[in-house]
């Protein structure tokens, strides 16, 4: 069996999941041992009568599983 990664998703402290310009054209400074989050409009990914019932971990990966397939173009 053959696998081909496509597309590629993440949502990290760096605002990585907005394509505008290079990776980290614009890197955010933060200071203390604990980073949060930069987190993305999640109704572009995820209907809003499901997001009230979601934790936040859930939204993040299914965020980010969905901008993966976005890139892939599935």
């Amino acid at each position: 069996m053959k696998v081909y990664i496509n597309g590629m998703g993440a949502v990290s402290p760096q605002q990585i999941w907005n394509k505008e310009g290079p990776l980290l054209s614009q890197p955010c400074d933060y200071a203390g041992d604990r980073l949060s989050c930069v987190e993305p409009d999640y109704t572009q990914y995820i209907d809003p009568k499901f997001l009230r019932r979601m934790s936040r971990i859930l939204k993040l990966g299914v965020a980010a599983g969905a901008i993966a397939l976005q890139e892939a173009g599935v």
